[in-house]
């Protein structure tokens, strides 16, 4: 990755896990024994970078002519989500506010106080759907054109309101 203009601080480390690699073989009265066969390492790198589809293409090129021959997986994302997701909050509230009025407005009833308010607070994984992996050409990337599909996000909130009437006021 340093060939191709990435410092060792912006390749992160995702995941790393060491396992045992064994084999059922049949010994000399013919059970089965298990054999040890090595150890199974994987180390999983992270890299980001703004969308720059020449950067892309020397980053893929560079990987391809790797002696370790990685597993390689893309995914566009966005730099900074927060933003994205306190606008996808805003948005579900005055979405929840103006099916909530229909409704009232439909039954003949009128909103009240909100009662309450339910969030998960989960994690919201802000990547775009485009998959991309062709193992057998990422040495012929130096022309790769990659238009990345739109990030589809969604999140759940519940609202409960107070209804009223003319007779009386309840909770729903």
């Amino acid at each position: 990755m340093e060939t191709v203009g990435f410092e060792r601080k912006e390749v992160k480390t995702a995941g790393f896990n060491v396992s045992t690699k064994c084999d059922n073989v049949k010994d000399k009265n013919g059970n089965s024994v298990l054999m040890f066969l090595g150890y199974n390492i994987e180390h999983s790198l992270k890299v980001s970078f703004d969308f720059d589809l020449k950067r892309l293409s020397e980053t893929l090129i560079a990987i391809s002519i790797c002696k370790a021959k990685p597993n390689v997986d893309i995914k566009f994302t966005v730099k900074d989500d927060s933003g994205v997701k306190e606008e996808v909050l805003r948005n579900a509230t005055i979405n929840a506010r103006r099916k909530a009025d229909i409704l009232a407005l439909s039954s003949g009833v009128k909103l009240g106080k909100i009662v309450s308010i339910e969030y998960s607070w989960q994690d919201i994984e802000l990547y775009s759907d485009t998959k991309y992996f062709d193992a057998t050409s990422l040495s012929k990337m130096a022309n790769i054109d990659i238009e990345p599909e739109d990030i589809k996000i969604e999140d759940v909130v519940t609202f409960i309101w107070e209804i009223e009437d003319d007779d009386s006021s309840y909770d729903l």
